[in-house]
């Protein structure tokens, strides 16, 4: 009865400690490899671990122009620009965002201005799900072809997060806001028409 008991145990301690954690982290982390497009969209943060992927991407040709979210200080852009990518292929945002659905309406203007119709989005490997929910629908209608890549991970185990307080931080709290940005963020459809479902809540 004990032995049992003990194997029932620590069967549960493996599912709950490593098994269901695996499995999450890999419906998680779904970026897709980078493809060629008109525009790379670097989104800000991460301590340098996006704009250096950017920067790798840049130098083979994946896109000729960069677009740098957030819209606040400049520490992303003045190292594109220390390493050699020249002024003229980085555009200025137009607006300042706090958040990835103000980030996708950033790119969405850049879209419609410049008629762009292809984008490579650099994000951190556990942002990528929640960044291509977000993007597809603020990007619906502009017949726009998206890739969302992940960047390298600096500073972080992703296979492992849950072992960190960090990866509970970064990686565990993407759960619940992408269920926040599945009932929020709105379905935008062609230029001049409103969004079609959603809140918009800042997700």
């Amino acid at each position: 009865m004990v032995a049992a008991l003990s194997i029932m145990l620590g069967t549960a301690a493996v599912l709950l400690t490593d098994w269901v954690p695996s499995m999450a982290t890999r419906w998680l982390l779904t970026g897709t490899s980078p493809r060629q497009a008109e525009l790379m969209v670097v989104l800000s943060g991460a301590s340098r671990e996006r704009s250096q992927t950017a920067l790798a991407l840049f130098r083979k040709g994946m896109a000729p122009k960069v677009l740098i979210t957030g819209g606040g200080p400049d520490e992303d852009r003045d190292y594109l620009l220390g390493e050699g990518v020249p002024d003229d292929a980085i555009l200025v945002p137009t607006r300042i965002s706090s958040s990835t659905y103000q980030d996708a309406l950033t790119v969405r203007q850049a879209v419609v201005n410049n008629k762009f119709k292809s984008l490579l989005v650099v994000t951190s490997p556990y942002h990528c799900r929640r960044t291509r929910l977000i993007f597809d629908r603020v990007l619906s209608g502009l017949g726009v072809s998206l890739t969302v890549t992940p960047s390298v991970s600096l500073h972080m185990d992703q296979s492992h997060w849950w072992r960190t307080a960090q990866g509970w931080v970064t990686a565990g709290a993407e759960f619940p806001k992408i269920l926040w940005a599945w009932i929020t963020v709105p379905t935008l459809g062609a230029v001049g028409s409103g969004p079609t479902s959603g809140m918009a809540r800042n997700p």
